[in-house]
């Protein structure tokens, strides 16, 4: 199945603006084909936050502003992404 069409926008947004994308509700392969600012994860909640701040400090990324939904989800992944950047 190919990507939808949020999928596709944010991938070419990333690309074009060298900004880190992270699918994590994408299953199509092609989304994260074409380039190096953008990756799909399928982890555990607990992970994807620490591993997301790793990702922007590999970059040499040093500050962000960071976002999230307001519900247990979000929440943990602000808290994991915080403890790790």
């Amino acid at each position: 199945m190919p990507p939808n069409q949020s999928t596709i926008s944010r991938t070419v947004c990333g690309s074009t603006r060298k900004c880190p994308v992270v699918h994590s509700a994408s299953s199509a392969a092609t989304s994260s084909a074409s380039s190096i600012w953008v990756a799909q994860q399928y982890l555990p909640d607990s992970l994807q936050g620490k591993i997301l701040a790793r990702s922007l400090i590999r970059l040499g990324i040093k500050k962000v502003a960071l976002t999230y939904v307001n519900n247990d989800y979000g929440k943990g992944l602000a808290d994991n992404f915080r403890s790790e950047f």
